[in-house]
């Protein structure tokens, strides 16, 4: 089985009380105008995968297709087509837009239709029970503008001057038109599990103020509390409020160590701690990698560093902190014992970089790099010199 690391796609695993089944398997099965592809891939959310996820082939033939497979709990998939129009391309690579994927719950036992056309994106929704009719329902209403939104960022990309300025700024426009459209069927939508997974998803890609993450998630019904979307949006919105300015930097433990070692924050009580949030799949956290590490050479004696990787390959972590020569604190935020620092931080943007002071205080928060992220090193300067 080939083997697919996927940076946030928004697959996760999710439980709930009130479905049973004889038999782990799921059905998906359809057909789709203009899928002239061979194959198309599943990927699906596995714990027992050494990377987290698993991927699954899929045949097509004539425009149709069925699949089956097995799953222990309600699971949100995507299914990439295999049509390569539908592929945001750019001169550096491409953009990843859920509009160019097939998205539905699976569960065992589901037995899920899957029907529509592809034009310049996938224009096809599933349908068969209440959780993928709600999808279906979100997804359509909310591809095509997507779709539009990432178009002008195509066009926009090969552009320059006042054209792609003015190129972008439509797509921003289209891009927010869509939030907006999220965000409301999440208002209106309470008890869907569409609602549920969509605010999380959002929450994620920071997509809305932390508040109003916070209004939409105390309208939701009880109906799926058992899921890992509420109680990822629930643990995300303790880690905003427990890591603002001032408050006590939440404590990580952690052996997820490059070397199977405890790591302890309330060790480095005594110095000023940058806890960097990376990845190795994240360009703008590898080129301020060096920049990082410039200031933890130069107050080496008053500054530790502990970096938190969103990663699921070991090795590929191990080899980044070697070739980098980060040379300080490490651990990789794959702990399987509820132990989500990214949560528990509520991090979403790549990389966010936290300075905490001698006895344990978060000094600030800068996201990114360029002009917003040096005002870490100002602030480092600013206490340290």
């Amino acid at each position: 089985m080939t083997k697919l690391i996927i940076a946030f796609l928004g697959v996760f695993a999710i439980i709930t009380p009130t479905i049973t089944a004889q038999s782990n398997t799921f059905k998906i099965h359809g057909s789709i105008k203009g899928l002239d592809s061979e194959k198309m891939w599943a990927i699906i959310n596995d714990v027992n995968e050494p990377n987290g996820y698993r991927r699954e082939e899929i045949v097509v033939e004539n425009e149709s297709f069925e699949f089956t497979s097995e799953i222990n709990e309600i699971t949100h998939i995507t299914i990439s087509t295999g049509v390569d129009r539908v592929v945001k391309k750019t001169k550096r690579g491409y953009f990843p837009a859920k509009s160019s994927l097939l998205a539905c719950f699976v569960y065992p036992g589901a037995d899920i239709k899957v029907s529509g056309e592809i034009t310049d994106f996938i224009n096809a929704y599933p349908e068969g029970d209440a959780m993928n009719n709600g999808l279906a329902q979100l997804n359509r209403a909310i591809y095509p503008v997507m779709n539009e939104a990432v178009n002008y960022s195509v066009e926009a990309d090969s552009l320059n001057g006042e054209a792609k300025t003015l190129v972008q700024k439509k797509g921003n426009k289209i891009s927010g038109k869509s939030i907006d459209m999220k965000a409301q069927f999440i208002a209106d939508n309470p008890d869907e599990l569409a609602s549920v997974w969509m605010l999380s998803d959002m929450a994620l890609r920071n997509q809305l103020p932390m508040s109003r993450i916070d209004e939409l998630f105390t309208a939701f019904t009880s109906k799926y509390k058992e899921t890992i979307y509420f109680k990822e949006i629930a643990e995300r919105l303790v880690g905003f409020k427990a890591t603002k300015t001032g408050e006590i930097a939440t404590n990580i433990i952690s052996k997820q160590t490059p070397d199977g070692s405890e790591f302890n924050l309330e060790q480095l009580r005594g110095k000023y701690v940058v806890i960097d949030f990376w990845g190795t799949w994240c360009g703008p956290c590898m080129d301020g990698m060096p920049h990082l590490r410039e200031y933890y050479l130069k107050y080496k004696d008053k500054l530790a560093v502990l970096g938190i990787a969103q990663d699921r390959d070991i090795e590929k972590w191990k080899a980044a902190i070697e070739k980098e020569k980060m040379d300080w604190h490490n651990i990789i935020n794959n702990d399987k014992n509820n132990n989500d620092w990214v949560l528990k931080y509520n991090v979403s943007g790549f990389p966010t970089k936290l300075l905490i002071d001698p006895n344990g205080k978060i000094i600030g928060r800068w996201v990114g790099e360029g002009e917003e992220g040096e005002g870490l090193y100002h602030k480092i300067d600013e206490l340290l010199q």
